[in-house]
Parts: C-alpha cells; structure tokens; sequence
C-alpha cells in the first residue's frame, strides 16, 4: 500500500498505454491554493511534478455515470490516491445564494470571486458574454498535482483523451465505441456486444473496475 501522505504517491509511467492529457504548459503555477497540510513542509513546485493522469466516462444520460464514480472514489481513497473530478454541463449551474456576499459582489461585476474557509476554497470565474464550452485542457490545467493524483471526468465525450464507456441494457442505446478510438473499455451489465469491442468490464462490480482503470493508468503498483 503506497503512503498517502506522498506529495505524488506514483510517477506517470512512459510506457502507459493510456496518454495523458493531465500537463498543459500554460498552467500558471503562482495561482495554486496553499498546500494541503497533509504536504510536505516544502512541497514539490508545481511545474516539476508528473502529469495528472486523467480517465474519462461518458454515456447517455440516464446511464447513471455519476452514480458509477460515486462508487470508485472511496475505492480509489482506499488505495491512497487523492481524486480530482471534472463534470461538464450543459445546464446553467449556479454553487451560490442570493443574499450571500460572494453572490452579491459577483452580481456587482467582480469577474472572480474567491470564497475561502479552513476546508476548502471556491473560485468562481465568469463569463460575461455567452461563448463555447469550456475546453477539457483549460479545465484540467486548474487542478493541483500536488493534491490530486487522478482526475475522474465526465462528459467532453467530443474530446480525445482515454475514457469509460458506460452502458445500460436497460436504456437500448447505441454503443458509442466504434466511432470513438480514446473509448478504451466497456462498463455495462449486458452480454459482450457483437464483433471486436474494447474490454468489457461488469458495472455491478466498482472494485474490478478500479482495478482494470488503475492497471491502465499506473501498471500493477496499486493492484488489491
């Protein structure tokens, strides 16, 4: 069992045979939050750290992928790995209450609003005229390696980088493997599809599935 407390519990093996999307140089690394004290006294800067390796899920909706990773994160905890988790939305989503002072100075005009408190921090930065989706790299470049050793996504299907693909036979849709080669296995509770497909692994067992995601990204190191 790795030690929990390690600034980065693995290296990124070169020889994974999972890319990883994780390090993006424009990342600025003088916009970190103070290091979690379970750090180090002198924590490892930023830059010289490994890239975050990054798994995605995608489904329909209704597939229940939320539900699905509410269930690997405790495993993954358990396996020391601090987890990161990236959603995208199409919905308009708001994380504040009118009558707050966060609210109320973002509703005046301020562009960012940062809320801290001794458990966590919350930046909110927004976009006053309506533009694209957020790019998956822009998002994932916000995450600190030196509190997060794997970053859970879901959505950004249209992007390439290594995902899950979800799928329940109780829903009768399409698979969506065969127009996407970064879908590296299958997550679902029905019989293997026809004709070649990615590995297919049972979504009522969260443990295998952790087992097989952390094979692909970090070889046998964190294998039960």
């Amino acid at each position: 069992m790795p030690d929990p407390s390690a600034t980065r519990p693995f290296p990124t093996p070169t020889s994974s045979p999972i890319p990883n999307p994780g390090h993006y140089p424009d990342a600025d690394p003088g916009s970190n939050p103070e290091p979690n004290p379970k750090s180090s006294p002198e924590p490892e800067p930023r830059a010289n750290l490994a890239p975050i390796p990054v798994i995605g899920f995608v489904a329909p909706s209704g597939t229940g992928k939320t539900t699905l990773i509410r269930q690997l994160v405790p495993l993954l905890r358990q396996r020391g790995l601090g987890v990161g988790y990236l959603k995208h939305s199409h919905h308009q989503v708001e994380v504040d209450r009118p009558g707050k002072d966060s609210f109320e100075l973002r509703e005046a005009g301020a562009s960012q609003v940062l809320l801290a408190t001794g458990e966590r921090w919350i930046m909110q930065s927004v976009q006053r005229q309506p533009g694209p989706d957020p790019e998956l790299a822009g998002m994932l470049a916000l995450f600190d390696p030196r509190l997060v050793d794997l970053i859970l996504v879901e959505g950004f299907k249209f992007s390439a980088y290594p995902k899950l693909e979800v799928h329940r036979a109780a829903l009768a849709k399409p698979y969506l493997f065969p127009g996407d080669p970064s879908i590296r296995a299958l997550i679902s509770d029905a019989p293997p599809p026809a004709g070649e497909h990615p590995p297919l692994l049972p979504l009522g067992d969260p443990a295998a599935i952790v087992d097989y995601l952390l094979s692909l990204l970090i070889g046998d190191a964190y294998q039960s």
